[in-house]
């Protein structure tokens, strides 16, 4: 069940070396940047992000995953991710797609930061599904241009202000999805857009229905930039 970079700052800290003759009364910084444990090819990155990055990083994980196809309120027969060989995985997803900031980045699909396994009545609690977007942005080589982060909304806030043009440096954006593209889409999703639905139903109130129907004609859906 798919289930959350003060980089700059961190180069500049580690850059701020005190004389030799004026020692420091303090320990000083770490001299390895938040990122340090990313690999190099993704860390400077080796190749610039770019759409087919992130969209074959993605499918070679799907793959990994057996392909499944999950669709609306229907649950997959099992938890994958609490499999041998898959629960690292995760892991690796909390690992790689976080920064040490985080006591996430501890997590595996059946661990917690302390490597306590907790059960599968508690997979909800350790929702991995932003984490795994941050992976795949991350070793695309989004770089500092995409906020790591275990939740959601951080990197589709995000997207909202790169697209009103406050945050032009961010690898992704937002974009207004016409109704009628957006029931194709459903058929036949483009190569790289992320789609989001809620985990579990809603019941609205009449004022909730008409809020909502607004916001459905002004949907915004995060898409590589």
């Amino acid at each position: 069940m798919i289930r959350r970079p003060a980089l700059l700052l961190g180069l500049m800290l580690a850059g701020c070396v005190a004389p030799p003759t004026a020692p420091s009364a303090v320990l000083p910084p770490l001299t390895a940047a938040l990122d340090a444990h990313i690999p190099p090819f993704a860390r400077w990155p080796y190749q610039a992000f770019s759409r087919e990055a992130a969209v074959q990083i993605a499918l070679r994980e799907w793959r990994a995953f057996g392909q499944p196809v999950v669709y609306p309120n229907i649950e997959l027969p099992e938890d994958e991710e609490r499999e041998e060989g898959l629960w690292q995985r995760v892991g690796e997803y909390w690992w790689l797609g976080l920064d040490p900031r985080w006591r996430e980045q501890g997590w595996t699909g059946v661990h917690d930061e302390n490597g306590v396994v907790f059960p599968a009545s508690e997979d909800g609690n350790y929702a991995w599904s932003a984490a795994f977007i941050s992976y795949v942005m991350r070793i695309a080589g989004a770089g500092s241009r995409f906020p790591y982060t275990p939740t959601h909304s951080d990197y589709i806030n995000a997207a909202r202000r790169h697209s009103l043009g406050l945050e032009p440096g961010t690898a992704l954006s937002a974009e207004r999805t016409p109704a009628g593209l957006l029931r194709r889409a459903a058929d036949r999703p483009l190569s790289g857009p992320l789609r989001h639905r809620g985990r579990n139903p809603v019941r609205l109130s009449r004022c909730d229905r008409r809020q909502c129907r607004q916001r459905r004609r002004d949907e915004a859906y995060p898409g590589y930039h």
